[in-house]
């Protein structure tokens, strides 16, 4: 999937930085237009060039929950927002490789993006952020790789203060002409709410996402009631404590295709800093091809132990 581009040589900065000003709404023709021709990249034509191609699942687990629950879809588009460097931790680089997606990775951090369009992604890129406001404007960001974010104060100064281009998620989609998300991966560092407060979802429909509330005000109260009144379903909100890093970390069985086969599934909220299970569910594994039989009976047995123990730990 690509997207024909036309680029003038007029200053479309100068476009932008007026319709900042002017606080256009977010389907206007021109900002769409500026978005579509001067902000998205298509997806790389060239080879992946992965830190750790044996990696199939980078997510610590998420993928595979996530994976599970859209029943192994192919052919589906994922949007990650906080996408770092295109690899490390990422939630839908999986998708790309082994269930043939495509998708919209969006990462703020001029640094970071640049890291971004070195992995060869697949996917739709922009270094934007996304707008806390039913319209564009650019707002101060300080770069700080995994934790960056948009400063509350507007004046702030430093080396790691930049500008950047914010666009309403709507207005991106337009541009890409996307009215179907199947997984929306959110994680902006504590104004997850706010960017979830402009999403029209009776123009966008969104079947799955997950969304960061460590630095939400309120917490998961706020943010969980304000999206399942939309009608989208979270089945993860999450906050991933290093004691639970390895647990969810066999949540994905690779076969010899290099498919997710996690045939489990432990539906988690976060409390506050505490992780109880809301619906456990453990099977074995059923989707084990040959050749790698010993290792998911390995995986089972261990998910099993650890699953065991966890419960206990919550319970106390």
């Amino acid at each position: 999937m690509f997207i024909h581009q036309v680029r003038n040589k007029y200053d479309f900065l100068e476009e932008m930085d007026t319709l900042n000003k002017q606080k256009v709404d977010m389907d206007d023709p021109r900002l769409i237009r500026l978005i579509r021709n001067y902000w998205i990249e298509n997806p790389s034509d060239q080879p992946y060039n992965l830190k750790q191609p044996h990696v199939m699942d980078t997510s610590i687990g998420q993928a595979a929950f996530v994976d599970n629950r859209l029943h192994f879809k192919k052919g589906g588009f994922f949007v990650e927002c906080g996408a770092l460097d295109g690899e490390t931790r990422s939630n839908t680089l999986i998708f790309e490789r082994s269930r043939d997606w495509n998708g919209l990775l969006i990462e703020a951090d001029p640094s970071n993006y640049a890291l971004v369009k070195k992995k060869n992604r697949k996917a739709f890129t922009i270094n934007a952020c996304l707008s806390i406001y039913p319209y564009p404007v650019k707002l101060q960001f300080k770069k700080s790789f995994n934790v960056g974010k948009i400063v509350q104060d507007q004046n702030a100064k430093g080396r790691n203060i930049v500008n950047v281009q914010c666009f309403p998620f709507y207005s991106i989609m337009k541009a890409l002409n996307v009215t179907h998300v199947d997984f929306f991966s959110l994680d902006v560092e504590g104004n997850e709410l706010e960017v979830l407060r402009t999403i029209p979802f009776d123009k966008i429909h969104i079947d799955m996402m997950t969304v960061e509330i460590a630095h939400v005000p309120g917490g998961e109260t706020p943010v969980k009631t304000f999206v399942e009144n939309k009608g989208v379903k979270i089945y993860l909100i999450y906050v991933f404590l290093q004691d639970f890093e390895d647990l969810l970390g066999y949540f994905t069985c690779i076969t010899p295709n290099g498919y997710s086969t996690a045939d489990h599934a432990v539906s988690i909220e976060t409390v506050s800093l505490k992780i109880k299970i809301i619906d456990f569910e453990f099977k074995p594994f059923s989707h084990c091809h040959e050749g790698i039989d010993e290792t998911c009976t390995k995986l089972t047995d261990i998910l099993s132990e650890k699953s065991s123990k966890l419960k206990k730990l919550l319970n106390n």
